[in-house]
């Protein structure tokens, strides 16, 4: 492999440059103290496909730079170029992830401002830190030193008879010969007279004869057909209705636990054992507050409800797997068999006044104490507690304004224990977990309770949070959307925002139905991706309107072989469809073809998470993936059968002034 043309060690300053990124912006997250997930990091695999993309993009246009200026002037043209697009992207995605750094979700939160950082970080250090070392590596080309070894030099003769092409630098070598003085000077003519004001290089030397640019070629003048555009633009439009109106609605809720674990780790073989895990439970609290216990109807009202609880049932069977913890239901015991063994020298209430004092001495109790005697065998205890184990579940508080004494303390919160069964589909817990609060909810008022009671256990952290994924994913996909759009409105045309607007929400139904396609659930997983896609999915087909737009044609006019005062307006509606046909090839050629190669180089590097042993890492894969295969579609195929599509339009405006200029004269008369 020759070291001559080639940019290997360009190649890993770029790779030093999207590290640099990720360190700066973990750094700065950690520094003002947003917190980091495990899902935190995958933002490095996004930061490598936008960095290597703007990296690729940055070349391409300093490829695309006349020979003849300066490596400073070189550069900084190519910055001046690219330099627009590349903000324009980065400051979109940036949009679209502090939008949805304000959802109402820690975790998709902190994954929001991670990234929308790191992004900017990479922005910045693109601009800086890897233009100097594109500057150092095209000085070293011009010196003809060695790729990786710069101390080292060496001379080349120039081929004359065949032209370099854009990936190699033009080095100035004289020749002895006629005929290589003859071409270099007619290659610097070439040159000279193809550069515009700007200094840019004209469209016939940007288009570059590689398979690539062939592809899109063939692929252009295939999709100019209208009928073919047609079928382009409703085929990806109608994802719309179906990912929005169908897919999204038949999407499971949820992930299961088991995969954000590694395949075939202790908890994975844990929750796939039938006799262990299906009989496993988890603590659920039944809350009250400021309830006055000391009332006896309000402790039979209180009994009633966890009664009701624990016959509550979810498929087949109970839902509660063991009966309430119940310290009120002990302390009665207590309270009665005291009474009954006539220890009269110690009087436990079972209610009134003097109840919260006999029930704080009962909960300082460490001895156990027998609250259960057996029928056969009287005096025989059948179950016994430490009272002492109860005092976590009550908070106490002084009672200044109430019926009992003020030096007597009344409970501010007061909690039961029991177990409620667990499962291994999210789904079901969430069916739990509603059946549960429609219990406590249709106990109160069918026994006419006005009780402030919630049952809570540590699952519906994450339970709650489920059923809600949906809205959350609609919400933040519709305000980060109007705010990339709108951001972008303020660099591109109404017409190519228009255009943008449909592409973004196709590829986001698109999206919806590859889940529905892939068995993929509406969690936080997707919830991450799906919030990505804004950002990334319209990075592609920015850069292609973007370039479309940019071009200029100015440097073709003047070349007609035939002027006339007056113009027919079929003519100037033929130019223009031939001027939107070449603006198309121009950026397909250029931008596209930088595009397509960032497109593959982020595919390469989210490789690595489709083999990842946890399951949950294979979903972003999966998700990113299709994110940039479906942008890529929007920016190459998409937009410019749009374009085509519009062109009409544009056309009919143009008729109506070649009218005005031609003084409404009868086209038929010209």
């Amino acid at each position: 492999c020759s070291l001559r043309g080639t940019r290997v060690g360009l190649s890993f300053g770029a790779v030093v440059t999207i590290i640099l990124a990720s360190l700066v912006g973990f750094g700065i997250t950690c520094l003002i103290g947003v917190n980091l997930s495990d899902f935190t990091f995958i933002i490095v695999f996004v930061v490598i496909g936008i960095g290597v993309d703007d990296i690729i993009v940055v070349v391409d246009f300093l490829n695309r730079q006349p020979r003849s200026l300066t490596t400073e002037e070189r550069v900084a043209k190519a910055i001046g170029g690219a330099g627009p697009a590349i903000f324009l992207t980065s400051f979109t995605s940036l949009v679209a992830f502090v939008v949805a750094s304000s959802v109402d979700f820690g975790g998709a939160r902190w994954f929001c401002v991670t990234g929308g950082i790191t992004i900017f970080v990479l922005f910045m250090l693109s601009l800086t830190f890897f233009t100097a070392l594109l500057t150092f590596d095209e000085n070293r080309r011009a010196k003809q030193r060695y790729d990786c070894f710069c101390c080292f030099s060496y001379n080349e003769i120039v081929n004359t008879e065949k032209f370099e092409s854009d990936n190699e630098v033009e080095l100035p070598v004289k020749s002895e010969t006629t005929s290589a003085i003859n071409d270099e000077e007619k290659k610097e003519e070439i040159e000279s007279n193809n550069s515009n004001q700007n200094g840019d290089i004209t469209l016939k030397e940007q288009l570059s004869p590689s398979n690539l640019d062939r592809i899109l070629e063939k692929w252009l003048n295939f999709s100019t057909n209208k009928a073919v555009a047609v079928l382009i633009v409703l085929s990806f439009i109608s994802f719309i209705p179906i990912g929005f109106g169908f897919a999204i609605n038949k999407l499971d809720i949820g992930a299961e636990l088991e995969d954000y674990f590694p395949d075939g780790s202790y908890y994975s073989r844990y929750i796939n054992d039938d006799k262990i895990y299906k009989t496993s439970s988890e603590p659920l609290l039944l809350i009250m507050k400021d309830v006055d216990f000391s009332d006896e109807m309000i402790q039979w009202q209180v009994q009633r409800v966890i009664s009701d609880i624990e016959s509550s049932t979810y498929g087949k069977g109970n839902i509660i797997t063991s009966p309430y913890k119940s310290w009120l239901n002990d302390y009665r015991v207590y309270a009665e068999n005291t009474a009954v063994g006539n220890n009269t020298a110690v009087i436990h209430p079972v209610s009134g006044e003097g109840f919260y004092n006999s029930l704080k001495d009962f909960l300082e109790i460490t001895d156990p104490t027998c609250v259960k005697y057996t029928s056969s065998e009287p005096r025989s205890c059948a179950r016994y507690i430490i009272p002492a184990l109860y005092a976590r579940n009550i908070i106490w508080s002084d009672n200044e304004n109430g019926s009992l004494s003020s030096m007597e303390p009344t409970i501010e919160v007061a909690k039961f224990s029991g177990r409620v069964r667990t499962e291994t589909h999210t789904i079901d817990g969430v069916e739990i977990m509603k059946n549960l609060r429609s219990s406590l909810k249709a106990s109160l008022e069918d026994n006419d309770i006005a009780l402030s009671m919630d049952a809570f256990s540590f699952s519906f952290l994450y339970l709650d949070r489920e059923p809600e994924m949906t809205r959350l994913i609609i919400e933040t996909l519709a305000f980060a959307a109007m705010a990339v759009l709108g951001t972008v409105l303020l660099f591109l045309q109404p017409l190519s925002v228009t255009i943008i607007a449909f592409g973004t929400a196709s590829i986001d139904g698109a999206l919806f139905v590859i889940m529905y396609l892939l068995d993929i659930p509406i969690d936080v997983v997707s919830f991450l991706c799906l919030t990505m896609s804004i950002g990334l999915s319209v990075d592609y087909v920015v850069h292609i309107a973007h370039a479309y737009e940019c071009f200029d044609y100015s440097h073709t006019e003047g070349q007609e072989t035939e002027k006339t005062d007056t113009l027919r307006s079929e003519d100037l509606a033929n130019d223009a469809t031939k001027k939107t046909k070449d603006k198309l090839r121009f950026a397909l050629s250029g931008t596209g073809r930088s595009v397509t190669k960032g497109g593959i180089s982020t595919f390469i590097g989210l490789i690595m998470l489709a083999f990842s042993p946890a399951k949950a890492f294979r979903v972003f894969f999966k998700m990113l993936f299709s994110t940039v295969l479906l942008g890529l579609y929007a920016g190459l195929v998409y937009f410019p059968a749009c374009i085509i599509l519009v062109d009409p339009l544009i056309s009919k405006v143009t008729k109506s002034k070649v009218k005005e200029l031609n003084g409404n004269v009868d086209e038929n008369e010209i």
